[in-house]
């Protein structure tokens, strides 16, 4: 059985439903065939809260339910959603139906209309109002309890976003009915279906990395680890490189290899500088040789990217390179870009992921994260800008954290100061090393508008080998195709002693909407969190990859997904607090002919690599204190 629970602290306005006694919700896979033709789930609410508005028919209510994303139909009642991916076979269509459901009904109700999905370029509380047909009829919305979202292929398995509408409204009798329990079943109509997933080898390992991502994603993904065994290998990476700069990516080449990941580079002369002959061969790369990581190494000129056009702004959405088996926006890997104009910026940029992974040894401001956040909204969760970044600081100081920092417009109380934060508090911050920021509000081509923080201040950041991992929820502060952006100016800083800025940034090519990237960011907190309790060894890009996993299930918002960058190495595993030392023990020489090698070392899950001359020869993981590496003749 597998459980996936959503849960919030205590909060005296969540009002119980009948047979619960915490404020969560959850799915559960029941009964599940090991071919996916058929899939049980059973979802559970266990509190709602009625928030209230004010509206054109006077006081209303906004249906709230535990971490629940929104439905979102502009004019259509405000009622909440929840969506959990199940694997399904690699072909076959499938259908939904309701088993069982039990509710309860609240009479006398006014549920306000819904806003509907809003740019972050439009403040919610300046939208008006409106009603929808549905306010004229005398029947329940939405009609369906449960349905399922267009199938989609992650990198080993087909599934598809079954979707939960717990909470029904009559407008007419003004009667809200909130369904307690429901139980459903997914299965197949044998019959054809939609992206069918045509597989050109049988599925025989899974990789470590996304097992945990499968783990979080699929509700029904227990069958799977029963019968697939997980690979021993991290997984490989390809880095496509503006040729001039392939030099100076030499070392980082070397070192991926030292760590353990395969690693090849390829001038992109030898494929094409454009998207078609780029995405032929990557999508090549991946069907003959696998591919976990890939690595742009240039600006848009150098290495160039598709693009589409947003709302009126052109984006580059580099993710559509890993969008190889079937038509939707899940990734079948991880992409990065170290996004360079000069050779003195892919140094820095190689010279900071070197010193971060291999060279760090200390330093409590690992421990220590930055949350900034506006004052409007609200989004997700009905949560203003920083109140969703208090909640993601309280889940991070439960784990590693022992520091935070607040920087929210306006006065919002606990360590935020009076009035709005500036550029100067930001570097105040950041200068003597942070481990990690969460930003949360609007943004332009060359800064964060909270604070002001641009191009200009990041350049100037003295925080030299001290650099924070990052993820923004804001406006096309990666828009790294017309100009030099926000997220690049991070990453190229750099002071005579060293690299300064950020380890890595998450951000937006073109506007973000305001609910659904705020859940992708609530869900990248969680995984971070997760990581540090189960000793899950995440990447930066994975956490912020499952976390875009989730909107899409949610929201089924894939403009965010295709365009959300990372500017950074994807294969950068992040630190949460300051390295720990082990006992690693093991032959001073290897003589020729030996074809395996025990490492002894006292934590286990530790990868081990021997490489000789930037040649990897063998790799395991340590398992009951010792790693046995068998050598690649």
């Amino acid at each position: 059985m597998f459980l996936a629970l959503w849960s919030v602290g205590t909060n005296q306005s969540w009002t119980l439903l009948p047979g619960a006694n915490k404020a969560t919700a959850e799915f559960k896979s029941i009964n599940a065939k090991s071919d996916y033709t058929s899939t049980s789930v059973a979802f559970s609410l266990g509190a709602y809260n009625l928030r209230e508005v004010s509206t054109p028919q006077g006081v209303s209510y906004v249906v709230e339910a535990p971490r629940a994303a929104r439905i979102m139909k502009t004019g259509a009642p405000d009622l909440p959603l929840y969506a959990k991916s199940v694997i399904i076979p690699d072909a076959d269509n499938m259908e939904v139906t309701v088993i069982r459901s039990n509710y309860v009904d609240i009479p006398n109700v006014q549920v306000a209309p819904s806003k509907g999905n809003l740019l972050r370029t439009v403040n919610p509380d300046d939208v008006a109002y409106t009603y929808g047909i549905e306010y004229q009829q005398n029947a329940f919305y939405p009609t369906q309890l449960a349905y399922l979202r267009e199938p989609y292929i992650l990198r080993d398995f087909r599934a598809q976003a079954l979707v939960i509408q717990p909470v029904q409204y009559n407008p007419v009798t003004k009667t809200l009915r909130i369904y307690t329990d429901i139980e459903v079943e997914v299965k197949s109509t044998a019959t054809p279906g939609l992206n069918i997933f045509q597989r050109t080898k049988a599925l025989t390992k899974i990789d470590q990395e996304f097992n945990e991502i499968y783990k979080r994603q699929f509700v029904n993904y227990e069958n799977t680890q029963k019968y697939t065994p997980l690979s021993d290998l991290p997984g490989n990476m390809l880095i496509i490189c503006y040729d001039n700069f392939m030099p100076t990516m030499q070392p980082f080449v070397n070192w991926k290899i030292m760590k353990g990941i395969p690693t090849e580079m390829v001038g992109v002369s030898t494929i094409g500088n454009n998207v078609t002959s780029l995405k032929n061969y990557i999508t090549n790369y991946y069907n003959t040789k696998g591919l976990k990581y890939l690595l742009l190494v240039g600006d848009f000129a150098q290495v160039t990217s598709p693009t589409g056009n947003f709302s009126g702004v052109t984006g580059a959405k580099d993710n559509e390179y890993a969008y190889i088996t079937g038509n939707d926006h899940y990734q079948e890997f991880f992409v990065g870009r170290f996004s360079a104009e000069t050779t003195a910026d892919v140094q820095t940029q190689v010279d900071r992921s070197i010193y971060y992974e291999k060279i760090l040894s200390s330093g409590d401001w690992l421990a220590s994260t930055l949350g900034i956040g506006s004052d409007q909204g609200p989004g997700d969760d009905n949560e203003y800008d920083y109140q969703h970044i208090r909640g993601i600081q309280t889940d991070l100081m439960g784990f590693t954290y022992t520091t935070k920092y607040e920087l929210f417009d306006g006065s919002q109380g606990g360590l935020d100061a009076a009035g709005n934060p500036s550029a100067a508090n930001v570097s105040t911050v950041v200068n003597p090393g942070v481990g990690s920021i969460f930003y949360c509000g609007h943004g332009g081509d060359t800064e964060w508008v909270t604070t002001g923080f641009s191009n200009t201040n990041a350049t100037a950041l003295t925080n030299v080998n001290k650099l924070p991992f990052i993820y923004s929820v804001s406006c096309v502060i990666g828009h790294y195709n017309a100009g030099t952006c926000f997220c690049e100016a991070w990453m190229r800083a750099k002071q005579t002693s060293g690299p300064s800025g950020a380890i890595g940034i998450f951000g937006s090519t073109i506007n973000q909407s305001w609910n659904p990237p705020m859940q992708a960011e609530d869900e990248m907190a969680d995984i971070l969190v997760e990581s540090y309790t189960n000793n899950i060894k995440r990447t930066y890009a994975g956490i912020g990859v499952n976390g875009c996993f989730k909107m899409n299930d949610e929201s089924a918002d894939y403009d965010m997904t295709d365009t959300w960058t990372i500017f950074g190495d994807p294969s950068l595993v992040v630190r949460t607090k300051a390295p720990m030392s082990m006992t690693v023990t093991h032959p001073a020489t290897i003589a020729s002919g030996i074809t395996a090698v025990d490492v002894n070392c006292n934590v286990d899950g530790t990868y081990i690599a021997i490489t000789k001359s930037n040649q990897l020869l063998g790799t395991a993981y340590v398992s009951g204190g010792v790693a046995h590496i068998t050598l690649n003749p």
